[in-house]
């Protein structure tokens, strides 16, 4: 599921963890890199290379908070690329839902939801 995700999101030339970055920040502009590989369950040794990609792309940049923390927040060309992503993301998830039995749907996203609290 995830490899057909991945395959999707190349149409925007993102990975999988790339897009989860752009979709966690929207709308936030106070989460660091760490906050971010928190939430996400990211590496820290993993997290410069990804934030590096995205700044490069100019989909986000990094702000300064305080003395010592940067924020990283979404550009307006990450907000484009965002719009991409969460067509892709719902498309896909639609599809998923129609692979699942008519009978069963009603009941598996909240199944699901349950598993990751």
């Amino acid at each position: 599921m995830m490899a057909e995700l991945g395959t999707l999101l190349s149409e925007v030339d993102l990975r999988v963890s790339e897009a989860s970055i752009l979709l966690l920040i929207d709308g936030r502009d106070t989460m660091t890199s760490s906050q971010i590989g928190t939430a996400l369950d990211i590496r820290s040794a993993n997290m410069a290379p990804l934030i590096g990609r995205l700044v490069t792309r100019g989909l986000v940049e990094r702000v300064p908070l305080d003395g010592k923390s940067m924020a990283i927040i979404l550009t307006p060309d990450g907000e484009a690329i965002l719009r991409e992503v969460r067509r892709i993301t719902q498309t896909f998830e639609q599809d998923l839902l129609q692979r699942i039995p008519t009978e069963h749907r009603d009941h598996f996203v909240p199944a699901l939801n349950a598993l990751w609290r």
